[in-house]
């Protein structure tokens, strides 16, 4: 489930202006090879070369609350029991500009669309993003150097690696590694674990105790404690407690608990969430022309959809998988054209040069969205067969 130095706008760029299409192909080879722990997986982008014109930079992830250092990240992690996310970091496409490499670009198009994971990522850690590399504007050479304590052949390395995430302790001590290039399941996965080891529980933190207990409810669904959350909403049925059902049952694929629940909310607090959960569900039973027929009045209404670039996704997948080509590449480049300054737009647009530059290979095809084109999931660890939720 996807929305929020960086990438940074495309104004006018459309993929019939692409003019090296084997340097985008050189740039997926590449940085297939950099991954630290094995062949990693990266968004070959509709537009590659200077045919692009590029604008102010973009927030690297809109909705994730970064520390601006790493005395504050410690600062703000001992205060409120948090874990130091660190973001390394390890190579620019453009140095002047500040444009990532491949590695971070990829993060970014893939987890980080997916606000379960940002939400995670706020809840128990805070993030720091520093440059590795000395001659990089925000070069930190206190958080480059529990990096290399935690991996020292990144040290030597004379073709940096493209390194994880890295938890750490405000003492520095290593709690674990998440790879970059995982899917948003995966790295759900990987965050809670190390924030509730496996078999454990999720707790509530000093500053979460008092909180009522629908907060409480959802402090456990962000942590990825479902179980919990339900507990502590048990005799709600207030709208805020049956929207968090309606999730819970989403993301567990049981459809019938999901409609009973958003149907017992009264108002339209949740009209737009209850919409982009309708249409998850159509994607997961399959039921494409529903999800292409829904977008389609969405956008002809007048209304703002505040999900219309995830909408949209989904749309261009259901043309993808229907046979409709066409369709499905002119609905990326709409979102790649309407919605360029969001992580969406960059999504749509490496998932047109997958198919524009015949990326889209058949010993990939699955109907899993997390990778682009609702494909298997090809990371350091190997090909997985995911669930989107």
């Amino acid at each position: 489930m996807l929305p929020n130095l960086s990438l940074f706008r495309r104004r006018s760029a459309t993929n019939d202006q692409v003019r090296n299409p084997v340097g985008c192909l050189l740039v997926w080879s590449l940085a297939a090879t950099v991954v630290s722990s094995g062949p990693g997986f990266c968004f070959p982008s509709a537009v590659c070369g200077q045919e692009a014109e590029l604008a102010a930079p973009v927030e690297f992830c809109p909705g994730l609350d970064m520390a601006d250092s790493l005395a504050a990240a410690k600062d703000k992690a001992q205060a409120e029991s948090k874990l130091i996310l660190l973001i390394p970091s390890s190579t620019r496409i453009d140095t002047e500009k500040g444009a990532f490499g491949p590695g971070l670009e990829t993060l970014r198009a893939g987890a980080l669309t997916d606000t379960r994971v940002v939400k995670l990522i706020n809840r128990r850690f805070v993030p720091y993003l520093f440059d590795v590399d000395s001659s990089g504007e925000r070069y930190d050479e206190a958080a480059a150097g529990i990096l290399f304590t935690s991996i020292p052949e990144m040290k030597l390395a004379t073709a940096m690696p493209t390194p994880p995430l890295l938890a750490v302790t405000v003492e520095g001590v290593e709690k674990g590694k998440v790879n970059i290039f995982l899917s948003a399941s995966e790295m759900l996965s990987a965050l809670k674990d190390i924030v509730t080891p496996p078999g454990g529980k999720g707790s509530l933190t000093h500053l979460e105790f008092g909180l009522e207990n629908v907060e409480k409810a959802i402090v456990f669904y962000e942590i990825r404690q479902p179980e919990l959350a339900l507990e502590q909403i048990k005799d709600d049925d207030s709208p805020e407690a049956n929207f968090l059902r309606g999730k819970i049952a989403c993301e567990a694929g049981d459809w019938p608990a999901m409609k009973a629940a958003f149907s017992k909310i009264p108002d339209d607090r949740f009209a737009a969430e209850i919409e982009i959960h309708e249409i998850y569900r159509s994607w997961e039973i399959g039921n494409f022309e529903g999800i292409i027929s829904r977008v389609a009045e969405i956008r002809a209404s007048q209304n703002k959809f505040p999900f219309a670039a995830e909408a949209m996704w989904y749309a261009g997948l259901a043309s993808y998988h229907s046979g409709n080509e066409p369709a499905a590449l002119e609905t990326w480049e709409q979102i790649t054209r309407n919605f360029s300054d969001t992580l969406w737009g960059m999504k749509a647009d490496r998932t047109r040069g997958l198919v524009k530059h015949g990326l889209n290979k058949p010993q990939m095809l699955n109907r899993h969205p997390e990778s682009l084109l609702g494909k298997r999931y090809l990371s350091p660890f190997g090909v997985h067969e995911l669930k989107r939720r």
